[in-house]
């Protein structure tokens, strides 16, 4: 018997000792399972709800027009909460201007090679079950915000009302304009 399969056999003998060997046998067991199953494993033990799964289009299958219109007039309506708080502001009339729609991100996966590179999403399950994985929803970029107050004729209002909804909402003091009416 060589020096590695002593050490072997003498490490085997002390894990019966002392009731560790099935410990560590479970854990070959276990770390075997997760190498032929590969991605498998989250289906198996993620509960339904928690699941990261998706395919590329609306995650939820919910109608998107619906929501890009609800979307807008939320913050339509925080627009003019907002400013409605402004001194000097006075009633307020808002509209907001959306680029594009929602934007779903998935898992990607950059693969180089001497040309370049290309990106190819990350898979989980097999056959019917096979998901890329979503990771997040990016909701519309505002390209204008519109404001109509009765004390928007005061400059210092106007540069007011610019700056608050600049910094509340991350959109640049030139994609809004605010205006005076009745």
């Amino acid at each position: 018997m060589d020096q590695n399969e002593h050490s072997i056999s003498r490490t085997v003998g002390v894990m019966k000792k002392s009731g560790k060997l099935w410990v560590a046998l479970g854990g070959l067991a276990l770390g075997m399972a997760f190498l032929l199953f590969g991605g498998e494993w989250q289906a198996v033990f993620m509960k339904e709800e928690t699941k990261s799964t998706g395919a590329p289009a609306h995650p939820d299958g919910e109608d998107i027009q619906l929501s890009m219109e609800t979307y807008r007039r939320a913050i339509e309506s925080r627009v003019k909460e907002i400013c409605g708080r402004v001194s000097g502001a006075g009633e307020v009339f808002a509209m907001v201007n959306l680029a594009g729609g929602y934007e779903y991100v998935y898992a990607t996966d950059q693969k180089t090679n001497g040309t370049g590179s290309s990106y190819e999403y990350i898979v989980i399950g097999r056959g019917e079950d096979e998901r890329v994985v979503y990771l997040t929803e990016r909701v519309p970029e505002i390209l204008g915000i519109g404001v109509v107050c009765t004390g928007g004729n005061s400059t210092a209002v106007r540069n007011e009302i610019t700056a608050l909804l600049s910094a509340a909402f991350g959109v640049g003091s030139h994609k809004i304009y605010v205006t005076g009416g009745a």
